[in-house]
């Protein structure tokens, strides 16, 4: 959230801890909601994705996320969302903050909730995505990009709030119908991860055709990718 705290999400503690990376020590918790999974920060605010799971780890209810600003993380709102068992999130080129929702595994209700960041309010909620999507990204056209597992990659125009490809009609990353992790590096370039778990994986870069062009070796499973920025000295 800074230049020197982390927070880390404690699923089954119902809390958030902030943990200071430049001296090594963890403060003290800060309630949130029910199992949360995925924290976003923009700034000096995170938004943390509460799942609501029961103790089955099946969606109780419909998901929360809890938001937390300033030097101290007060908690300033919490969001009621109308999808099931958010899991993932990213800020849109339109400052819309887009919620990802797994849904309940095996009854293929992944779904799309949109935040208003200035009024912290659920806007929209689009159902349809499929299988158990667990990560999205946004390119630099304002493209949602979600991967899961099940189906690869789908896109999803916000503006006409419609698939480019929807997960009956996936993209196939390395002719993989599935996908663990989606990433969109400064260039707006798209990577996913080859969903593999019992030897060494992959991350794929996609061309404009959308077929891979770069392959990037990595270790077992990966789940997960993001960017940084190098400065220069």
């Amino acid at each position: 959230i800074n230049d020197s705290i982390v927070i880390v999400g404690n699923s089954n503690r119902n809390s958030i801890t902030p943990v200071n990376v430049v001296r090594g020590t963890a403060g003290a918790e800060i309630p949130v909601g029910v199992f949360p999974q995925a924290i976003v920060v923009s700034g000096d605010t995170a938004f943390v994705l509460n799942a609501e799971l029961g103790p089955d780890f099946k969606p109780a209810r419909p998901g929360t996320v809890t938001v937390l600003a300033g030097p101290t993380l007060q908690r300033i709102r919490t969001i009621d969302l109308a999808g099931h068992n958010p899991s993932a999130a990213t800020i849109g080129r339109d400052g819309l903050l887009y919620i990802l929702n797994a849904g309940s595994f095996g009854s293929a209700s992944g779904s799309l909730s949109v935040v208003n960041r200035a009024t912290l309010a659920e806007v929209r909620h689009d159902t349809g995505f499929g299988e158990f999507p667990g990560a999205i990204a946004a390119t630099l056209d304002n493209r949602i990009w979600v991967a899961a597992f099940d189906y690869g990659v789908a896109v999803w125009d916000p503006g006409t709030r419609a698939f480019l490809r929807s997960p009956t009609n996936a993209v196939e990353p390395g002719g993989i119908a599935g996908a663990s992790g989606i990433g969109v590096d400064a260039a707006g370039r798209v990577y996913t991860l080859k969903p593999d778990c019992r030897a060494p994986s992959t991350a794929l870069r996609l061309g404009t055709n959308l077929v891979a062009e770069l392959e990037i070796a990595t270790g077992i499973c990966p789940v997960a990718i993001a960017f940084t920025r190098l400065e220069s000295r």
